[in-house]
């Protein structure tokens, strides 16, 4: 019964059913490219524990920050939903250029300096703390009122089903 109604939720309302598949592809893609770079700061930069820590700490720091910073700039700045979400994704996509520069070895950018990985902590998290919010926010209010933890659900089940398909290959 419930699946049914989800899957006709999906010709009631597309723009919604974009929305909640273009946030799984932004969140399983940052989940990947984020393990492949910090596998790429290992081999790189061959960082001691205490600099993992540190780069570490600052991906959490950044998302703390900018969240907040996020929160307040939100209502006093007057741009719209979309135009965070596509200046967030604009971000992440700038990042997964730049990681695709570095892999000319003729190129000395792209992830080859340890700088680069700290501006990726900062780049990569300032767009999750943007993006985050606005999808629980905006999210519930593109769906029927009562139906919201289905349509939560059904993102979950897409992003597991997508990344294991993912390890499976």
């Amino acid at each position: 019964m419930i699946v049914k109604s989800l899957w006709q939720g999906v010709a009631k309302y597309p723009e919604a059913f974009k929305f909640l598949i273009a946030y799984t592809i932004y969140l399983d893609s940052a989940l990947t490219i984020g393990t492949v770079i910090t596998n790429l700061f290992n081999l790189t930069v061959r960082p001691s524990l205490v600099e993992y820590t540190a780069w570490t700490v600052v991906g959490s720091g950044t998302s703390m920050i900018s969240a907040t910073i996020f929160l307040f700039l939100f209502p006093r700045l007057g741009l719209s939903l979309k135009q965070w979400a596509i200046a967030a994704y604009i971000l992440v996509a700038l990042i997964a250029m730049w990681c695709l520069i570095g892999m000319s070895d003729s190129v000395g950018i792209g992830f080859k300096t340890r700088a680069e990985f700290y501006v990726f902590q900062v780049l990569q998290n300032v767009a999750g703390s943007i993006l985050t919010p606005l999808f629980r926010v905006l999210f519930p209010e593109v769906f029927p009122k009562g139906s919201e933890i289905q349509y939560f659900g059904f993102q979950m089940v897409v992003s597991v089903s997508s990344s294991s398909a993912e390890y499976l290959s």
